[in-house]
């Protein structure tokens, strides 16, 4: 018989919590539900009493954030999934991390999606405290770049562009670092698309503000302030130029 995972599901709306508890009862997961609370309070309160493995938390309560729970231990064994009705610094806050989260109204599909990261493996607390620094933030700044070696959390200001190769991307940081992340440069272009970041190419995605000027248009490229050429795609010269111009008052 397999382990059952202690859980415990905190959110102030009841229907929320019911349909949680029938959806895991309809999936016939492997989950236990040991607990249920309703604000931060008695979150904490029944964490400390039943010991769960996972908790399923509601981001936003009437006596705070699920954040504010997590700030109340200095280090915790439980796994999270966040649960919320989302707005867009919300979402944002969220795909810049890989912490497991739900939307509201909750999905038999995008649980079992969330169930299976956090089942696979345990994130490390400074996720979670990097999470919840972008969540705070109107504007999410620190991406979180996850490969074999190690967790990565690099500000968006520091990076200069990125570069496909196949399915996977290759971001340059500043420092001169470069970090390979099994993930689509389409993926980071969205992610990406509050800041000055501009696909200049198929294979590259740009940081504007390290933009030193563009070379001859039959060079189709430009020059960056640390002196990479970066490919600059004939049919997007001219949307790169106003670009340029509009949001960051540069004359070409």
């Amino acid at each position: 018989m397999p382990k059952m995972i202690r859980t415990v599901i905190i959110d102030d709306d009841y229907y929320a919590i019911e349909n949680a508890k029938l959806i895991i009862s309809q999936l016939g997961i492997d989950i236990e539900i040991v607990g249920e609370a309703n604000s931060v309070v008695s979150g904490i309160k029944t964490i400390n009493k039943t010991k769960p493995e996972l908790i399923i938390l509601d981001i936003e309560m009437p006596d705070g954030t699920g954040f504010d729970l997590l700030d109340c231990y200095e280090d915790y064994d439980f796994n999270i999934i966040f649960v919320s009705a989302f707005n867009h610094y919300a979402v944002k806050a969220f795909k810049y991390s890989s912490v497991a989260f739900l939307e509201k109204p909750i999905s038999k599909d995008d649980f079992c999606a969330a169930f299976d990261k956090v089942k696979s493996e345990k994130l490390e607390i400074a996720s979670y405290k990097n999470l919840a620094e972008n969540y705070k933030s109107q504007k999410p700044f620190k991406i979180e770049l996850r490969t074999r070696e190690a967790i990565h959390y690099v500000d968006v200001n520091d990076i200069l562009y990125i570069e496909a190769d196949g399915r996977y991307s290759i971001i340059y940081i500043s420092n001169n670092q470069k970090i390979m992340i099994s993930k689509g440069i389409g993926e980071f272009e969205e992610l990406l698309s509050d800041w000055n970041f501009f696909r200049t190419h198929i294979s590259f995605l740009v940081n504007l503000n390290y933009v030193s000027k563009v070379l001859s248009v039959d060079d189709g490229e430009i020059l960056l302030k640390n002196n990479s050429r970066i490919a600059l795609s004939g049919k997007k010269r001219a949307q790169f130029i106003e670009k340029m111009k509009n949001t960051l008052g540069f004359e070409i």
